[in-house]
């Protein structure tokens, strides 16, 4: 496994765009593969409590590249290389409410399966167009993300769970058009 100082470099050069090689390419893939055991842990734990978690295993490298370029963070620091989505259907005046408690039991089960976890809290405070709760867990010190949609995304061990209400991943759905048309960068236009 390289050490964070390669994987930063090799961001460097994906970021820069101009000298990347196919070794680049092969290296960024292995790194992805590094996130499996970890996505695995999170899926289990999601599933154990009855959620039907969707999963993304490794981010294209196309978004690997934007996100690089977009939020000036290191390689090593992109927190949703691998994520899940846990959706939950609730609506009306106590779909918070019901989000927040899906949330806490998540964040217990972790807990007992002795997977640390940070919690970033996007729906008061949207940042690049997310307005969820986000799950950051780390087995193995990976993190991996989840959603949670009316969903929950959860980030463990290099993955990250986000949790949104139906009417929060509505939000998300009218910005994606034109973030395929125009770019990433219109993600932030709603917040």
């Amino acid at each position: 496994m390289p050490s964070n100082a390669q994987i930063d470099g090799l961001g460097d050069r994906l970021r820069k765009g101009i000298s990347f090689t196919d070794d680049d390419l092969t290296q960024l893939d292995e790194y992805r593969v590094s996130f499996r055991d970890a996505y695995d842990a999170v899926m289990r734990v999601c599933q154990s409590l009855g959620f039907e978690p969707t999963g993304r295993f490794g981010k294209s490298t196309r978004s690997v590249i934007a996100k690089l370029k977009r939020e000036h963070v290191r390689l090593a620091q992109i927190q949703d290389i691998v994520g899940c989505r846990i959706v939950l259907s609730v609506t009306g005046a106590d779909a918070i409410t019901k989000q927040d408690e899906a949330v806490k039991v998540i964040l217990e089960a972790f807990q007992r399966s002795g997977i640390a976890t940070k919690v970033y809290d996007r729906r008061s405070a949207p940042s690049h167009g997310y307005r969820a709760v986000h799950i950051v867990a780390l087995p193995d010190g990976k993190p991996v993300d989840s959603d949670k949609d009316g969903s929950a995304t959860l980030v463990c061990g290099g993955s990250r769970t986000r949790s949104r209400c139906d009417w929060q991943r509505r939000e998300v759905w009218k910005r994606e058009p034109i973030c395929a048309r125009f770019g990433q960068s219109f993600k932030s236009i709603c917040d």
